[in-house]
């Protein structure tokens, strides 16, 4: 595996007629997807793009998508995805970040373009518009992509990764988890997530069939999991949101998958409950729980026992993958080296970005000498964590997510960790709202099916008071029907604060967007 390219085709050199991509009814052998892949090199050398060009490419989750990734590879040009379905003002800064020489949508966006240099795929036909210049000194030696943060916390950083740092991180993700050849593997996430790019390579470096499910189909979840059955996945990749969705209308559904053997998750906390329940339906399940930022789109995984230990306080996310060292440092900038001990974990490896586009000064803060000897570059995750008598990490919450309530630092996400446990309980976000100088908490809940809601807020509050500290306890309850999903499948926690500044959230039981 000496390239990207030879990373996502590569496999088209010994098994050219094995499945190597199902989308919809259609399927593609690995010989079709070379082939392509190759076409569209041709093409954009006829074209002019090249070594320093950058590519924009606004699509839906395709096939054709996957074979222009990797002739960007090939080419040297730099591939950006950008969310097709982003408001205009986010596409366009997007855009005005990245500066791409060409943008390729389909003909239902070709108009996102904004006056750039287009080309239009229709079917897998691309069809590159006249113009362009000489493509620009490539800023980066060897970048590869530019993958954009979802700005939930700010504004959209744009994370360039070098193509040594991609196929570093794929040899420690291959060394954990090669599929065996011919495994379906679904994935769910979009084009723009980083974690589309490791379903993708995971699968077809292993010689997999790669499912490409249609993302109108995680809004209706009978339909997800009758796609599982339907195509025969073994493995499904899916943030915990999805499963949480599964087990509160398709249950029953579930119970009756016969090719479901492994959940690969990643992005948000899985609540044990779920995972349990997830464990019950499916005896044989296994659930790997991959972690890491996208800054080296990750640095460890774990395979979750079945079942969980009992008085599991955080589920372990593994001691770092063959490519990577993880390290704690603590608040006077020494390194952690006792057990269960907490403190703010530090990256090195190969496997970290190169920078975050035109943001030198947040790249100065991430990227750091080794505070262990003053040399060499690490990655300061802002991720607090510890790890036990076996070097097992555990991740605990973000550090720059606190919020100050009457005094006292509070995590949101520690307090959405002990909600979720809760029996009654399907999915919960806590926001922060600060009024007058003051910290206000809302927990939004979803209430499991059939459980309704009577007196569930009254039981919540004596739930928290006997799990969580006075000023950790949430002051307001709204129970929901849904909470909104951000594009990457993640509880929107903006969304839910604009209800708030609305005047929405003021009630106790308010209705929401069906997510």
């Amino acid at each position: 595996m000496n390239s990207f390219y030879e990373l996502l085709v590569g496999a088209a050199d010994h098994s050219p007629e094995q499945e190597a991509v199902i989308s919809g009814d259609a399927s593609w052998t690995y010989r079709e997807l070379k082939a392509l892949t190759d076409r569209y090199v041709e093409q954009f050398a006829a074209s002019g793009v090249g070594r320093g060009s950058t590519v924009a490419v606004m699509l839906e989750n395709r096939p054709e998508a996957i074979a222009l990734f990797a002739a960007c590879a090939a080419s040297g040009a730099v591939f950006t995805p950008i969310d097709v379905h982003a408001p205009d003002q986010r596409r366009r800064d997007l855009l005005c970040d990245a500066q791409p020489d060409l943008v390729v949508t389909d003909v239902s966006c070709a108009e996102f373009s904004d006056g750039r240099r287009g080309a239009t795929l229709v079917g897998s036909e691309l069809r590159v518009a006249e113009g362009g210049g000489a493509p620009k000194e490539a800023r980066n030696d060897g970048h590869l992509y530019t993958i954009y943060t979802s700005g939930s916390t700010g504004r959209p950083k744009g994370i360039m990764m070098s193509e040594g740092a991609a196929l570093s991180f794929f040899r420690g993700l291959l060394e954990f988890m090669r599929l065996p050849a011919g495994s379906r593997y679904m994935t769910t996430s979009p084009l723009h997530f980083d974690y589309f790019w490791l379903d993708v390579g995971l699968t077809l470096a292993s010689g997999g069939v790669l499912i490409l499910l249609d993302r109108a189909q995680l809004r209706k979840p009978g339909a997800f999991v009758a796609a599982i059955e339907r195509y025969g996945a073994g493995y499904v990749s899916a943030v915990p949101t999805i499963w949480k969705m599964a087990l509160r209308f398709a249950a029953a559904d579930l119970a009756e998958l016969t090719t479901l053997r492994r959940i690969v998750f990643a992005g948000e906390h899985f609540p044990q409950p779920h995972i349990r329940e997830l464990y019950r339906l499916i005896p044989d399940l296994r659930i790997v729980n991959v972690y890491g930022q996208s800054e080296s789109i990750a640095c460890a995984f774990h395979l979750l026992p079945n079942p969980l230990p009992a008085g599991l306080q955080h589920l372990p996310v593994g001691r770092g993958h063959c490519e990577a060292e993880l390290f704690l440092i603590d608040d006077n900038g020494r390194e952690i080296r006792e057990p269960f001990r907490r403190g703010e974990l530090y990256l090195e490896g190969q496997l970290l970005f190169s920078g975050y586009s035109n943001g030198r000064d947040e790249t100065a803060k991430r990227l750091l000498p080794d505070p262990r000897s003053g040399t060499g570059t690490t990655f300061r995750t802002g991720d607090i964590c510890y790890f036990d008598d076996d070097g097992v990490f555990y991740f605990v919450r973000r550090a720059d997510s606190q919020v100050q309530v009457a005094g006292n630092r509070v995590e949101p996400a520690e307090i959405e960790a002990v909600i979720g446990r809760h029996e009654d309980v399907n999915n919960v976000a806590v926001v922060a709202m600060e009024s007058e100088g003051a910290i206000t908490l809302h927990a939004f809940v979803v209430p499991c099916v059939g459980n309704g809601a009577h007196d569930l807020e009254e039981r919540l509050r004596s739930y928290c008071a006997a799990h969580l500290p006075y000023y950790m306890s949430p002051r307001a309850y709204h129970l929901v029907e849904g909470i909104p999903i951000g594009a990457t499948g993640k509880n929107d926690v903006n969304a839910l604060r604009g209800l708030l500044l609305d005047g929405g959230g003021e009630r106790g039981v308010c209705e929401l967007p069906a997510s």
